[in-house]
């Protein structure tokens, strides 16, 4: 099995690889498919605005399994998605299985509505940046994965939102790292923790913990794992 890093890396550098949005969806869906990856939707508030009393953009992204657009289960399951307010709620990436609806009844046939086209599991990833928010979500065959497949899982998420912005119009110009926080930033993409990185650097770990977080901050990201899919995303390591 591969690691973590192996699994990230592989993925971010399909994602890089694309020339418009719709390549980058696909590179991300298809680089998901070995860990169960069915579907994928993404939006993105910069390119397509959510109109008046609408609860999400419109889709700039849209990939699903043979049938589903325009079925009956699709229509259901758009009428109830209870992800777009569990995703600004918690305002980390999550399961589809911890958002809720107001019923048992519903939650289970909301649930068989989306097995009829094989998802037993999603996952969410969404940002907001400059007033902007970007997300994606991705519906999967199965819930086993191993602890690399859901990091990669997440970060490669994170890598196509980035990719996105990086497609748009403007793309944001690249922060500028230290040497001492492209280091950290890379160690912690290995899965180092701050007490590591004050090993292997030779510095105490409140200094390792502060390199990381200016890193970070410098990236723009809100948690360490988008600050590592976004120094993956960019070439750092």
């Amino acid at each position: 099995m591969k690691d973590f890093l192996q699994l990230a890396l592989d993925i971010v550098e399909r994602i890089d690889q694309a020339s418009s949005v719709p390549a980058a969806a696909q590179a991300l869906l298809r680089g998901l498919q070995p860990m169960g990856a069915i579907s994928l939707n993404a939006q993105d508030s910069r390119i397509a605005p959510a109109k008046p009393g609408e609860r999400v953009s419109p889709s700039i992204a849209v990939i699903t399994p043979t049938g589903f657009i325009g079925s009956a289960a699709q229509k259901f399951v758009d009428s109830l998605n209870p992800n777009p307010e569990a995703a600004r709620r918690l305002g980390r990436p999550l399961l589809w299985s911890e958002a809720s609806l107001p019923t048992k009844a519903l939650y289970g046939a909301y649930w068989e509505a989306l097995g009829e086209f094989g998802g037993v599991e999603g996952l969410g990833v969404a940002e907001v940046s400059d007033g902007h928010r970007q997300g994606v979500s991705l519906a999967f065959g199965t819930r086993d994965w191993s602890p690399a497949e859901r990091r990669a899982m997440e970060f490669a998420c994170y890598a196509f939102i980035d990719k996105v912005r990086a497609l748009s119009p403007r793309p944001p110009e690249p922060p500028k790292l230290t040497l001492r926080e492209r280091d950290c930033l890379a160690f912690v993409a290995e899965g180092k923790t701050d007490w590591e990185l004050s090993k292997i650097l030779g510095i105490s770990q409140n200094t390792a913990h502060q390199y990381v977080e200016s890193g970070r901050k410098k990236l723009g990201a809100s948690t360490r794992a988008q600050a590592v899919a976004r120094f993956l995303m960019l070439g750092f390591f």
